[in-house]
């Protein structure tokens, strides 16, 4: 499950293009299971936060909450490789 939450009230806040349902696919289309989580059957969570900029691009991608290593780095890469925002 994808959840996204806005954490500032900005006069027109940034928006993935094509919305919430093609940032959806986006994630699950890009997101790759890491090979030794499959192996363990593994399952775990990953809080990631990021800064969309004036230009729409996203930076300062973070993890704010981990279960594993991997995931934690193959989520950060996925946000780091988005387009830029609208």
């Amino acid at each position: 499950s994808i959840n996204t939450f806005e954490l500032f009230d900005v006069d027109q806040p940034p928006q993935f293009p094509g919305g919430q349902e093609a940032l959806k696919q986006y994630l699950l289309g890009n997101i790759k299971f890491p090979e030794a989580a499959r192996d363990e059957a593994a399952e775990g969570l990953v809080a990631v936060a990021f800064v969309v900029d004036e230009n729409g691009a996203v930076t300062k991608v973070e993890s704010l909450k981990s279960d594993r290593q991997d995931f934690q780095d193959e989520a950060i890469r996925v946000v780091e490789s988005m387009p830029n925002w609208e």
